[in-house]
């Protein structure tokens, strides 16, 4: 009797180590979701080929994403400038600790977050889902950055429907 509970155990845990490795490495969203890691990359590989010394980084989601326009502003004041900013979905903790890979002792950072962020919550930060399956699917460095509360809503941010939609975008993008 003893030998079938731990058995009962041991397959349990497997099947949710399966489940998880499942979520996190095969069920993904490239069109909806993938997005935000290709434009970080672009992004990051713009100011990697700039002078890294004098730079303006533009942090915000979308607003500063359509709102400002580092040609018009290198122009102008004759420095590098990267407009870091990609998606307010992704979670004001996401978007400044992610702005930290390329914020330096001399850097100048224009912040023009969306107006939802300064009257939200550490809760609404926490539960950003569109965050949360970002991190999940593409970067995976963040998953634990954030406490115990945020990294539970992160791993299990993926249910039945995702892993429908995950199958069905997949196949559009082949």
């Amino acid at each position: 009797m003893k030998k079938n509970i731990y058995l009962y155990i041991c397959s349990a845990l497997l099947s949710l180590i399966l489940i998880g490795l499942l979520m996190i490495f095969v069920f993904d969203k490239p069109l909806i979701i993938g997005w935000g890691k290709t434009a970080y990359d672009l992004k990051y590989l713009h100011y990697a080929q700039s002078t890294k010394q004098n730079n303006i980084i533009i942090v915000a989601g979308s607003n500063g994403f359509f709102s400002h326009r580092c040609e018009t502003i290198e122009q102008v004041l004759n420095k590098n400038c990267t407009n870091y900013s990609v998606s307010a979905g992704l979670g004001l903790d996401y978007i400044l600790e992610k702005s930290k890979e390329v914020i330096n002792k001399n850097t100048i950072v224009i912040l023009p977050l969306e107006f939802g962020f300064y009257n939200g919550s550490k809760e609404d930060s926490i539960k950003a889902n569109t965050g949360n399956l970002h991190i999940l699917e593409n970067d995976h460095n963040y998953i634990f950055k954030f406490g115990f509360k945020r990294t539970l809503y992160i791993l299990f941010s993926k249910d039945f429907k995702y892993i429908i939609g995950s199958i069905l975008e997949n196949i559009l993008d082949k």
